[in-house]
């Protein structure tokens, strides 16, 4: 392994670290960064007898920032009491007090620190240029009484939606066919060009053309003529076509073998009807159908069999010219369409802004570039900070860091940046792990923190073994791997199951059944996997209940245990197989409330009561699972004419309480009258269908009272509006978590990043690194490591593999993040399974010998799919030897037997959250 980089870094040193000039602390995971940055922050105060409103705190996140309060004021209490002659546990605490006794009066110190706490200078990374714009609004051209935009995706759809009417609403038929066929539509572009539109210093490629479409006229003219021509010559030709000697694979053989067509009549009719088509469809129809290549004169030619004479026929010809003269203007529009996708890159940015501005609006982005482009102008601000402490710095950006050196670093301010490029994995949200790395670079003053507070020692060993194979184990040469040490004078708490080896780190390996195939079927793997999971989650808790499997003195529960995934969809499906084995499971999801099954019978609902007396709707809803019918049911009903009458009496009074009530009157009267609680709660999912629901009837609360009161037809229509799969998803409508009250957590790997649980399943890692046909996303070692997007240029073929070694770089921080969430037990799937030749495990465990580092993933897949499932076998043994029993080795377990009884009684009433979103604009271009 590389560790040349790590020649210069040593171990931080709380009580010696010198608090002066910059330094780059390079924490791991469970290696107290936040209580090093509390203890960065003590010192400040005592040593150097800064206020807490000059000592700067950053990090990124709202959670991190009440957690970084939170402890920094616990550990200044701690050290009241220590200078105050107090017994603390904490050795920290009672080296300062030796140390600090001449600095000043400490007591006095850390007391007004108290005092002034609720003042301190802890935020954001947009709090913190939020404050910045508003102490130095002259300074920075700041507008006065600015609205803070949460969610930018609708203003940006909007934006989109402008660029689009104004280049494609009036285009050439033949462009806008072309693009349609291409999903050239505002939404799809948005999601394909995000990552362009939330990196404001990303540079997209190729350079937009603004060539003329001179291939539209001669097209245009050969689809006339082929027009005129058709309809006189189409049945001679199709007689033509089905005596010539041709291919029969490509014109089907003529022999019939039975009383039905032959194969040449099917195909010649096929490519009949589709110029049919085609030519009926008048200038809306483009590209050409392949059907014309093959009626094209030298294509026919190309077919005849040896020997034999080509047919002749003037629609060949036709044909022919029709089809090149499409085929050349195609390639025209399809530059065009990609100089109008790198033209929106770079439009939509200025558009956006131009919008903010005039609504007198703000992004979380703005505040950043607003304090980056004031910095710009006038070189410097005067901040009062004398100090500052960066958390989570590998998740930084270009303007960001610029912004920090601006302020600190060029005035020899002290300045601690501290972060974890291994758990760099918020590129998607606009972080930069190469601003990090060039960072990292110009700080002379390196330190690390090596010691892990989190997890057992053997598991720890484990992971040092797995990270110690690989000569570059996240591919970056700047990032390596200091093999971690447990903190010994720290308590954890152990997990013992009786009757069982100590191994903490289990790697799951599928392998291939009988029938010579050396490779698992990705989905049977998964299968396999899913079935091990669930039967293995079903045996532990069983064991906890026992008093076989205990963690410390507690028994091993649910709520003890987390499967990590890396998609929504794997979520969900784990999810469902621990529900339908009686297991509780909690599902922290990134889904949206309107992609939702009960948003879209909600829908149905509304539209009953909003008029009942539509007998049709009322049918629809009775059909609900929130109504519980089912067909013959409500056939029956249907005929008892005084039930059904009673019915719509019913739905009608929910109506009028709506109108004179209130919505959520409403809706909360009809959930209790109709028993939708218990109806939901019933379903093997009933809390997640319950959340969505009570969820929903509070989002529609909120609508129909703030922002312009709406009545029952306009909610109806602003639920419709939010269902439709195009209208931008907002973050604050992501589902909600349902009661976690021992139950296992099912989490994607993102949103796990920061959490810790005793036992961890990453039971699905065979991700691969290939970039497909879509943008490539790259840093260019060409423009000076610049982020760039290709789109589609020249020099695709170069960009891919770099675009291609950051996807694996990414999947293998991911991967870390991952296993790193473990205290006691990790379960990692894994084994010859197709297609995850370019994924993270593979790279870990059977990492190819390389000259070159700018085709990794090329070579990792010429290697692992050259392996044979004995050679990989060998790999993992000589990891699992290597690991000094710390690894095991075995197949998932079968069984699915999961739990015979649920696991707890009663569950309890959810209740809805106070309001705390923005309403959206209540206008739109149609």
């Amino acid at each position: 392994m590389d560790n040349g980089s790590y020649a210069k870094r040593k171990e931080l040193e709380l009580l010696e670290v010198p608090l002066e000039g910059t330094a780059l602390v390079e924490s791991g995971a469970g290696t107290g960064k936040t209580f090093a940055i509390a203890g960065l922050y003590l010192r400040f105060l005592l040593e150097k007898g800064f206020t807490t409103s000059e000592i700067l705190v950053v990090t990124y996140t709202r959670a991190a920032t009440d957690e970084l309060k939170g402890r920094i004021r616990s550990l200044i209490r701690g050290a009241v009491s220590a200078f105050a002659g107090h017994p603390v546990e904490e050795p920290l605490l009672r080296e300062l007090a030796t140390k600090c006794k001449t600095c000043g009066d400490p007591e006095a110190i850390l007391t007004e620190a108290l005092r002034a706490f609720d003042e301190a200078a802890i935020y954001t990374i947009h709090g913190f240029c939020g404050r910045l714009l508003l102490d130095h609004a002259f300074e920075s051209g700041a507008l006065f009484d600015t609205d803070l935009v949460t969610e930018t995706e609708p203003i940006l759809m909007e934006a989109v939606c402008d660029f689009w009417r104004k280049h494609l609403v009036g285009a050439e038929p033949e462009v806008l066919h072309c693009a349609l066929n291409q999903g050239f539509l505002p939404h799809m572009l948005l999601r394909k060009l995000q990552p362009a539109l939330i990196h404001p210093d990303l540079r997209v490629i190729p350079e937009p053309l603004d060539a003329p479409l001179e291939g539209l006229a001669p097209y245009r003219k050969a689809r006339e003529e082929l027009a005129e021509a058709w309809p006189e010559g189409r049945e001679t030709l199709r007689e033509t076509l089905l005596r010539a000697s041709l291919n029969g694979k490509r014109y089907g053989t003529p022999n019939r073998g039975g009383a039905g067509p032959s194969q040449r009549e099917l195909k010649v009719e096929a490519l009949m009807a589709s110029v049919d088509r085609y030519l009926s469809a008048g200038g809306t129809s483009f590209p050409p159908p392949p059907a014309l290549e093959q009626l094209a004169a030298d294509f026919v030619a190309s077919s005849v069999l040896k020997g034999k004479r080509p047919p002749e026929h003037p629609l060949f010809f036709l044909c022919e010219r029709a089809w090149e003269t499409g085929h050349a203007l195609e390639k025209q529009v399809k530059r065009f369409l990609l100089s109008l996708q790198v033209r929106l890159c770079r439009e939509v940015r200025h558009t956006m802004r131009a919008k903010m501005r005039d609504g007198n609006r703000r992004t979380y982005d703005d505040l950043i570039q607003d304090v980056k482009a004031a910095l710009d102008r006038s070189g410097r601000l005067s901040t009062g900070y004398r100090a500052a402490l960066v958390d989570e710095f590998q998740d930084t950006d270009p303007f960001q860091f610029e912004i920090f050196r601006n302020l600190f670093a060029k005035l020899d301010k002290a300045l601690f940046l501290i972060g974890d490029p291994k758990q760099a994995v918020y590129g998607f949200r606009g972080a930069d792990l190469f601003t990090y790395l060039r960072a990292a670079s110009d700080v002379t003053t390196r330190y690390t923190l090596t010691r892990n507070w989190r997890s057992d020692p053997e598991l720890i060993q484990a992971l040092n073994t797995v990270y110690r194979g690989p000569e570059r184990p996240f591919v970056h040469d700047q990032i390596a791997y200091a093999e971690a040490v447990p903190a010994q004078e720290h308590s954890r708490k152990t997990l013992h199951i009786e009757g069982e080896e100590s191994a903490p780190f289990r790697l799951w390996v599928t392998w291939p059944g009988p029938g010579g195939k050396s490779r698992v079927n990705k989905g049977e793997a998964q299968k396999r996997v899913l079935e091990g999971l669930v039967t293995e989650i079903g045996r532990l808790v069983r064991l906890g209940r026992e008093g076989k499997a205990l963690l410390g003195e507690e028994p091993l529960r649910e709520s003890h245990m987390a499967v990590l995934v890396r998609k929504n969809s794997e979520a969900r499906m784990v999810q469902k197989a621990l529900s339908r084995a009686r297991i509780p499971a909690v599902l922290y999801s990134a889904d949206n409330l309107f992609d939702s099954r009960e948003a879209v019978q909600m829908e149905i609902l509304l539209r009953a009561l909003v008029e009942p007396d539509r007998e049709e709707r009322l049918r629809a809803a009775l059909l609900t699972d929130m109504m519980g019918l089912r067909g013959e049911e409500l056939e029956v009903l249907g005929r008892d004419e005084a039930a059904w009458e009673s019915l719509l009496e019913r739905m009608a009074g929910y109506r009028i309480l709506w109108e004179e009530a209130g919505f959520l009157r409403m809706i909360l009267s009809f959930i209790n009258e109709q028993g939708v609680r218990p109806r939901l709660l019933a379903y093997p999912d009933g809390e997640r269908r319950l959340t969505n629901v009570l969820h929903l009837a509070e989002v529609l609360h909120r609508r129909s009272v703030e922002g312009g009161a709406l009545g029952p037809q306009g909610l109806l229509q602003w639920l419709q509006e939010r269902l439709d799969p195009d209208t931008p998803r907002r973050e604050e409508d992501q589902l909600r978590l349902e009661s976690d009250e021992d139950a296992v957590t099912v989490i994607t790997l993102h949103r796990s990043k920061g959490l810790q649980f005793p036992v961890v399943f990453c039971p699905f890692p065979w991700e691969g690194c290939r970039t497909g046909k879509g943008p490539l996303i790259f840093h260019d070692p060409a423009r000076d490591g610049r982020l760039t997007m290709d789109l589609g240029s020249d020099l695709r073929d170069e960009h891919r593999p770099l675009a291609e070694m950051e996807l694996l770089g990414e999947s293998l921080r991911l991967l870390y993040v991952g296993l790193t969430r473990a205290r006691n037990r990790c379960y990692l799937a894994w084994g010859p399974v197709n297609r995850a030749e370019t994924s993270a495990p593979a790279f870990l465990f059977h990492h190819p010998p390389l000259e070159r580092w700018d085709t990794v993933v090329d070579a990792l897949a010429s290697h692992v799919k050259g392996l044979s499932p004995e050679e990989m076998r060998a790999d993992l043994e000589a990891l699992e030897e290597a690991s000094g029993g710390t690894i095991v080795l075995a197949s998932p377990p079968g069984g699915g037997a999961g739990l015979k009884e649920p696991t707890r009684d009663t569950i309890t009433a959810l209740e809805m959250r106070i309001f705390s979103g923005s309403i959206r604009n209540d206008w739109q271009v149609t």
